[in-house]
């Protein structure tokens, strides 16, 4: 993130000197450096490992399933995306240290007319589908 807002801070600079208008640019970058701050202000969290007996590893069910049952399982896990032309949609942080099995995920896309944020849920929203169907079975 900190090379992306480099690159950002450069394209600013040089447009600003060749007379374009930079504004939307340099917004993008104080929202760019806004979500920095608060990705280096969380506290950092002890990594553990608990194996978790599900019957099932992610493949395993994701192969099993046609597209309806996918868009439920995603659903279910929390997964979301948000999506927009003009610019990168805002992040949602979590305000707390996450809790075991709680830790978030997210991919930011930020290219030219394509900006998205895709939550894949934590761990725990995840492993909850692959859970209830060991159960159902």
């Amino acid at each position: 993130m900190a090379e992306q807002i480099g690159r950002l801070f450069s394209q600013i600079q040089v447009e600003a000197l060749s007379g374009q208008d930079v504004r939307e640019k340099q917004a993008t970058l104080r929202r760019a450096q806004e979500e920095l701050r608060l990705l280096h202000a969380r506290q950092i969290a002890d990594a553990a490992a608990q194996p978790a007996k599900i019957g099932l590893t992610f493949r395993q069910k994701w192969d099993a399933l046609d597209a309806a049952g996918r868009n439920e399982f995603l659903r279910s896990a929390k997964v979301r995306v948000v999506v927009s032309r003009s610019e990168l949609p805002p992040v949602d942080h979590q305000d707390q240290p996450p809790a075991p099995h709680g830790i978030p995920s997210m991919v930011i896309v930020d290219k030219p007319e394509l900006h998205a944020v895709i939550y894949l849920g934590s761990l725990a929203d995840l492993l909850s589908p692959l859970t209830k169907a060991r159960q159902e079975t």
